[in-house]
């Protein structure tokens, strides 16, 4: 799988964790997870190598994924 694919798969692993965290609050914890790390770091190297493609859906998911891990750490994790 390219980076691009890959980035694109770990793009709509954390917007299905999403989806998941509305119905069911033991999800949100994924987000403070390695699992999330990896995928949004998937994320942000698919964006530089996609040459902009991936930039919405990128940045959604990026989005979602700091939000929640800021959620689901309780305040604790955000960073300078």
């Amino acid at each position: 799988m390219t980076e691009v694919g890959a980035a694109e798969d770990a793009a709509h692993r954390i917007l299905r964790q999403v989806e998941r965290a509305d119905g069911d609050p033991g999800a949100m914890a994924w987000f403070a997870g390695p699992e999330a790390g990896r995928a949004a770091d998937d994320v942000r190297a698919g964006i530089a190598a996609s040459g902009g493609d991936l930039w919405g859906l990128g940045v959604l998911a990026l989005g979602y994924a700091d939000l929640f891990r800021y959620v689901a750490s309780g305040g604790a994790d955000r960073t300078a």
